[in-house]
């Protein structure tokens, strides 16, 4: 399972935002303010999480300071637990985890309804220095290097 780094965005013209307070205590969310951009780097080999330039798949890429790395955090909550939704900022979709017969795959998608599963993560701290495991909402498998996820970790 990958840890990875967040990486926070400084804001153009804007005073810094302190995340909110979270009410049901996960540790790991604070890292991701409601609104704010920010970039996944891997833990293992220094890449960052990255929108494919078809708009649809997503890879790891050594290029920070593309705009495909950039994802904006949208916080929600569901039956009590909070919830990160990442915004791509270069295509303007959303991470999902996809299922397939067998393994589970890792793309851009369109959130329709506020009942969407496949746009839900978990944020779990992983020691310090801004390091997290992000865990599906659903189907509880760990967020890993590249865009199959084979079976996955639970």
């Amino acid at each position: 399972m990958l840890l990875w780094k967040v990486v926070a965005i400084p804001p153009r013209l804007a005073p810094p935002r302190l995340p909110p307070p979270n009410p049901f205590g996960a540790q790991g969310m604070e890292l991701f303010p409601d609104r704010s951009h920010i970039r996944l780097k891997s833990h293992v080999d220094g890449l960052f999480l990255s929108a494919e330039e078809d708009g649809w798949g997503v890879s790891l890429a050594a290029r920070r300071a593309s705009i495909n790395t950039a994802w904006q955090v949208h916080r929600v909550q569901r039956d009590g637990k909070s919830y990160v939704l990442l915004h791509s900022a270069a295509y303007g979709r959303y991470l999902v985890l996809w299922p397939q017969p067998g393994r589970h795959r890792l793309t851009l998608g369109v959130y329709m309804s506020s009942g969407q599963e496949d746009v839900l993560w978990e944020a779990i701290r992983a020691g310090t220095d801004g390091m997290v495991r992000l865990r599906h909402g659903r189907h509880k498998l760990y967020l890993n290097t590249g865009a199959d996820q084979g079976t996955g970790r639970r």
